[in-house]
């Protein structure tokens, strides 16, 4: 749980800043595979919420500043001061699993259809910082290509995976008494369908191809 400077202008400001600053550090490098590499070790390692789509802030940058690539150490370090001395108030945890949280996470998921990502980036923030264009270049940048092999015959487009229908469906409605957040309810178990195939889901393959070429073997 955290308590963070929410009002306009002062930290939340600040804080929009130093990531826009960190953000011209890395865009340009996203086309070179070592830095990619690197991004991906720091995202492998972050904290992380919500089914890995988020991760914690300060952790990312912490790791990311660990990496040793130029011009990302000072930039990191800014985000990490802004957040601990400005826009964090306070922030606790408990238990091993959340022990790397340091009270603001950020929308970074390994995956994502261009609909969410078209909506993301029409958010404040996204405007603000260039957040949403960023992830929207990482997820393009380590999207994998379809499998081709001999036996490869018609290829299939995998069609983007309606979050907010299949929640309805699997956990109607949408009551403070019973909220689909827990990981005890559906549609969360990778048993459940569609949650088994499709982009959304992130047991099998980080970030999938958008498509797939269909095996002969298959009947």
């Amino acid at each position: 749980m955290a308590a963070c400077d929410l009002s306009l202008g002062g930290a939340r400001n600040a804080l929009n800043d130093a990531i826009k600053m960190l953000l011209k550090e890395i865009r340009p490098k996203l086309n070179q595979p070592a830095f990619v590499d690197a991004i991906i070790a720091a995202h492998w390692r972050a904290q992380s919420y919500m089914l890995e789509e988020c991760v914690d802030l300060w952790d990312f940058c912490d790791l990311l500043e660990k990496s040793g690539w130029a011009g990302l150490k000072t930039a990191c370090k800014r985000v990490k001061k802004v957040i601990e001395d400005k826009y964090v108030v306070r922030s606790c945890y408990t238990g091993a699993a959340y022990q790397h949280s340091h009270g603001v996470s950020i929308y970074f998921p390994w995956a994502a259809n261009d609909e969410d990502l078209t909506r993301y980036e029409k958010s404040f923030f996204s405007l603000k910082t260039g957040w949403g264009a960023f992830v929207r270049q990482f997820v393009n940048e380590t999207r994998r290509s379809p499998r081709k092999n001999p036996r490869a015959s018609e290829e299939i487009k995998i069609p983007p995976v309606d979050f907010s229908e299949n929640l309805l469906r699997f956990n109607p409605p949408y009551s403070r008494f019973n909220p689909p957040w827990s990981k005890f309810n559906p549609p969360w178990s990778k048993f459940n369908p569609p949650w088994s195939k499709g982009i959304g889901d992130s047991s099998k393959i980080k970030n999938p191809a958008l498509s797939f070429f269909k095996d002969t073997c298959e009947k």
